[in-house]
């Protein structure tokens, strides 16, 4: 029997779930916003109860590098440092390190997927910075009471 990515969640209609979500974008055609289900509490739960119990589950500190790179994009981008073209492969070394940790195995396919699909969604800055931002802060946030310590 092979290992696909969805036999590696604990709930693969979940992983269908959030794969469309990514393919869709993250805004709504008709007014531009952020779609709720990319911040909404109910939602994001759910991918972190499949990131805190995959193998290996996902730690506070694994997921706060991925974000802390997010950041520092962010920053170079606000200051006009770097522009969205100069970026756009800091993006996808998000994805390469997220492949390299879950073969490891540091993070959980999950995870990997989730990097892997935000990163093919980030087209534009404003994808980057008014969508997969505060989608991955609300999984940070979200997260901080479901995903232990490193080594706990």
């Amino acid at each position: 029997m092979t290992d696909s990515p969805s036999s590696r969640w604990r709930d693969p209609a979940l992983r269908t779930v959030w794969k469309q979500r990514y393919d869709q974008g993250y805004f709504e055609t008709a007014g531009g916003g952020l779609r709720l289900e990319f911040v909404r509490r109910a939602e994001i739960e759910k991918l972190i109860l499949e990131f805190a119990t995959g193998h290996p589950a996902l730690s506070k500190s694994q997921v706060r590098r991925f974000f802390q790179h997010c950041r520092w994009i962010e920053h170079q981008l606000k200051s006009h440092s770097r522009t969205w073209a100069q970026l756009q492969p800091e993006i996808h070394r998000l994805d390469r390190v997220a492949a390299d940790a879950a073969a490891k195995p540091k993070i959980p396919e999950s995870f990997h997927e989730f990097v892997e699909w935000n990163v093919q969604a980030c087209r534009s800055e404003s994808d980057f910075v008014d969508g997969f931002l505060p989608h991955f802060e609300a999984v940070l946030g979200f997260g901080a009471n479901q995903l232990k310590d490193e080594g706990r």
